[in-house]
């Protein structure tokens, strides 16, 4: 093989451009051409030549795609893989490296405490100092996203601080403080224009008069993390955030307010008119059971059973494709919960802003390893395993690359991207998370082969990148071949080649693939219409959060007793 530059058409070859973890068998994705073309692979390098016949391709988002998985056991080191129909070379990899725990080496302090003292510099000033982050590629200070990140941030030093030096630590620890304290002073705000001690405005400047009740229960899981986090030096700040977070939960579980606010149904699988009932999301109802557990309020077995009430039995499997285990949207009607249907609707910012934590059962591995002896473990259970095996490992089973879908569909089936306000990216280091906690509680390496899949998206095996996906780029102008498709990395600054991001952040993690334009619901919600078309690139800590949750978990030696002591500690 000689060494090229990478390939375009016939054949695109998709593989990570940050590489691969030692003891997991890298995957690289063929796309293109008919589902039966012949022909070869040969991996070259580190001394190590190997072949192999290329698989039958399967048909989905309009493509071809041909599943590549080599070896498990290959060694440290640096390699390239080549494609042949008949005589010709169709495919040509750049070489990918492969050594242990290579995603967490390459990317954890660019993506959690450097990016955040940078976006620190410029976030806004609270009695002269900067507090909080700029969480985005523009001048946005947001609840939700500041919790999300929080969340990550603490998955990061809960679970890695064996793998981090005091100084690491150190300055991970004054960025949960920095977060933390401006969701204090959004709730402060809250109070001010409600006259309430929980609700939280939704930025302390710009949109300050807006309350979006749904960032109390993210705010209260966040600050919940951070308390628990804390080391005695910071007792008494760790008390006051677990009051604002009881606060924030009483308030929120008062009565279900957000049907007061707009509420797009487009990306629930709706295009015309609609007024939603006045109740709690499943997603919200989710965060309240983990921030009562976080709490260790007796009102999560209450909610618990609220949330599960709203779970599809297998009989559902009938009538959605051979799945079920899913959620409903509301206790009421026929809509299933979303994995993520962010975006700011047309009549103001709405419930759907903020919306990007469904489908979390972790709470209930908590509540099965503090409780296990409780009258409702078998339901626990029986929620996890009915979700885990009958609508989550299938439907991630259901693409070449076992990516997390948003969700079923009625009348159209499982979407990836059709309903996207802009790309998800914070969702598949979100749903990496879960699949290591399911691949724990269950002793299923399936659900770790899941998590690699949504992680190597983001860092690069994904559907590639061509050049008319890129009008959906606002401020940056990726480079991509006219024809054929290039993988990128979607961490700024990391990677062989990397696209998206308006800040010049290493580190940062753009929004991603989706369809049509970006920050509209322009592309209806349908089977269709549905494939990474379009590449959406305004970075956004939301994502960085849900990558950080993700790599803190994987191929991390010490995940399984540091998971047991969080969800059995009370």
């Amino acid at each position: 093989m000689t060494p090229e530059a990478d390939s375009e058409p016939p054949l695109s070859l998709l593989y990570s451009r940050i590489g691969y973890g030692q003891g997991r068998p890298p995957v690289l994705v063929l796309r293109g051409a008919a589902t039966a073309a012949v022909g070869k692979w040969t991996l070259g390098g580190e001394g190590t030549v190997l072949h192999g016949d290329l698989p039958h391709g399967d048909l989905l988002w309009g493509d071809t795609w041909r599943v590549l998985k080599l070896p498990p056991n290959l060694g440290c080191g640096h390699y390239r893989l080549e494609v042949t129909t008949g005589d010709h070379s169709a495919a040509l990899s750049a070489e990918f490296e492969v050594a242990p725990d290579l995603l967490w080496d390459r990317t954890w302090q660019a993506v959690s405490y450097e990016q955040a003292e940078r976006r620190e510099r410029f976030s806004e000033k609270h009695r002269g100092k900067p507090l909080g982050w700029f969480d985005a590629g523009m001048h946005w200070q947001e609840a939700n996203a500041h919790a999300a990140y929080l969340v990550g941030l603490c998955d990061v030093l809960e679970l890695r601080h064996p793998a981090m030096d005091a100084a690491e630590a150190g300055r991970l620890l004054r960025q949960l403080l920095n977060g933390a304290r401006y969701l204090a002073l959004l709730q402060d705000l809250g109070k001010e224009r409600s006259g309430e001690g929980g609700p939280l405005v939704h930025q302390s400047f710009k949109i300050d008069h807006i309350l979006l009740p749904a960032d109390a229960p993210r705010a209260a899981v966040a600050w919940a993390r951070v308390a628990d986090l804390l080391p005695p030096a910071h007792a008494g700040e760790a008390e006051d955030f677990r009051q604002r977070a009881r606060r924030a939960l009483d308030w929120f579980l008062q009565k279900p307010r957000q049907a007061d606010q707009p509420g797009c149904g487009i990306p629930h699988g709706i295009q015309c008119a609609w007024a939603r009932p006045p109740e709690f999301t499943t997603s919200d109802l989710a965060q309240c059971v983990e921030a009562a557990f976080l709490l260790q309020d007796k009102r999560v077995f209450s909610l618990a059973d609220q949330w599960l009430d709203r779970q599809l039995a297998p009989a559902a499997a009938d009538e959605q494709d051979g799945l079920y285990g899913n959620f409903r949207l509301f206790a009421t009607g026929p809509l299933t919960e979303k994995a993520w249907t962010h975006g700011f609707d047309p009549d103001g910012h709405g419930f759907n802003c903020g919306q990007t934590v469904g489908h979390h059962l972790t709470p209930l591995v908590g509540l099965l390893g503090r409780h296990p002896d409780h009258p409702q473990a078998g339901r626990w259970r029986r929620a996890l395993e009915h979700f885990a095996y009958g609508y989550f490992l299938p439907a991630c089973h259901r693409n070449p690359f076992q990516l997390a879908p948003l969700g079923w569909f009625e009348g159209e089936g499982l979407l990836h991207f059709a309903g996207l306000w802009h790309g998800c990216n914070g969702l598949y280091g979100r749903m990496a998370a879960q699949a290591l906690d399911f691949a724990d509680f269950f002793n299923d390496p399936a659900f770790e082969a899941v998590a690699e899949g949504n992680l190597q998206w983001i860092a690069g095996l994904n559907a590639g990148l061509r050049r008319d996906q890129t009008t959906a780029c606002h401020l940056s102008t990726p480079e991509a071949p006219e024809v054929g498709f290039v993988p990128v990395s979607m961490i700024h600054g990391i990677g062989q080649r990397t696209a998206g991001s308006w800040l010049n952040l290493r580190g940062a993690i753009c929004n991603g693939f989706s369809t049509g334009d970006q920050f509209v619901w322009d592309t209806e919600v349908r089977l269709a219409a549905d494939g990474p078309t379009s590449f959406t690139d305004e970075d956004w800590i939301t994502h960085a959060g849900g990558w950080l949750s993700g790599i803190a978990r994987m191929e991390n030696p010490d995940r399984k007793e540091l998971s047991q002591t969080r969800f059995t500690s009370s």
